[in-house]
């Protein structure tokens, strides 16, 4: 029997300055959100009526913004992870029009530009950092590749290129049915060790039409990359957010936020045992904006009239509204057998 979800806080901070009805109306123009997640802190964007605003949850408290930086028009491309010290840290992608990477501490401080990784001509985004350690990828022309570089690296090293999509893939529907990809975009990127978690897209000629999306496990010394998930993306709206590392593991969501019977059989979260080599899967239909887990429960930005309803909630939320964000135990893992690789 499935487990019903918990409601965490709306996205909007408690601010005991601010009118109670200056609250409930920005929780009710609340949006689903990005979510990524680390040492018990959760970063999401925010939006407050005008614009997303960058801010930080605890598990103990409310989301609270992250000042030092600035609000924009779209969800914040943004990790959290660790310093060199271990300590909580940020990075962002943010465009002014290009796309540079920042980083700060959640808690506040300096918003340091990326030195030793920023170009001039070329877009960085999908940043992701570890113990110092970050992964981006960099976008010429249509296409993009990852690269890796420690944050106190001299400018003059360059960067290190990971492991990325094969040059062809072999799904046309005429002949010839090996062809070449196109237009490759990294749309998250996540790291734990020497592990780098990675979300693709990208199109293939004589494919139906439709992009097509992977989910990647590589190491920052390309020593080891393997495909995790393949799926098209279709009417359906299939998606494959942001992957998660815990407990020894990569775990992912598939969602379809179009018409969610496209992920009957294989939507929802699975989990990837990097040891083991197993897969396990929680089958459901939720449409999501955002999810991360942590290995005892999955955090979780509803997206969606049937998304999360006062009826699933435990706490109703303030109106009768849709729940933003959710905190939900830990997803029901069946074992599942490997997908069959796509080449």
């Amino acid at each position: 029997m499935r487990t019903r979800v918990v409601l965490l806080a709306a996205l909007v901070p408690t601010i005991a300055a601010l009118p109670a009805a200056a609250t409930a109306q920005e929780t009710e123009t609340s949006r689903a959100t990005p979510l990524r997640e680390h040492a018990g802190l959760t970063v999401l964007s925010r939006w407050d009526g005008s614009a997303y605003r960058l801010a930080i949850r605890s598990e103990a408290g409310a989301p609270v913004d992250v000042t030092q930086v600035p609000p924009q028009s779209r969800p914040f491309d943004v990790d959290i992870g660790s310093d060199t010290r271990g300590r909580p840290a940020l990075i962002v992608s943010r465009c002014t029009p290009n796309c540079d990477l920042f980083v700060t501490n959640p808690f506040g401080g300096p918003v340091r530009p990326v030195r030793n990784a920023n170009t001039s001509g070329n877009d960085e985004t999908a940043p992701t950092i570890w113990r110092g350690r970050i992964a981006f990828a960099r976008r010429y022309g249509d296409r993009d590749v990852p690269y890796t570089k420690p944050l106190l690296a001299p400018r003059a090293r360059p960067s290190e290129r990971l492991a990325n999509l094969p040059d062809r893939r072999c799904i046309a529907v005429d002949p010839p049915t090996c062809r070449p990809i196109e237009r490759e975009r990294v749309t998250a990127l996540e790291m734990w060790g020497r592990w780098v978690g990675q979300t693709w897209t990208y199109e293939v000629d004589g494919a139906g039409g439709f992009r097509q999306n992977e989910m990647r496990l590589t190491t920052i010394e390309r020593t080891n990359t393997q495909q995790l998930m393949y799926i098209t993306t279709g009417l359906s709206g299939q998606r494959l957010l942001a992957p998660s590392f815990a407990s020894g593991a990569v775990a992912w969501y598939l969602g379809c936020n179009s018409d969610t019977g496209g992920c009957k059989d294989r939507g929802g979260a699975t989990r990837y045992g990097i040891n083991t080599r197993t897969y396990a899967r929680d089958v459901e239909t939720t449409r999501l904006g955002g999810w991360a887990w942590d290995g005892q429960f999955q955090h979780r930005s509803l997206e969606g009239p049937d998304g999360c309803t006062v009826e699933e909630s435990e706490i109703a939320p303030p109106g009768g509204a849709v729940c933003p964000l959710v905190r939900a135990p830990q997803p029901d893992w069946q074992r599942i057998d490997p997908p069959r690789p796509v080449a």
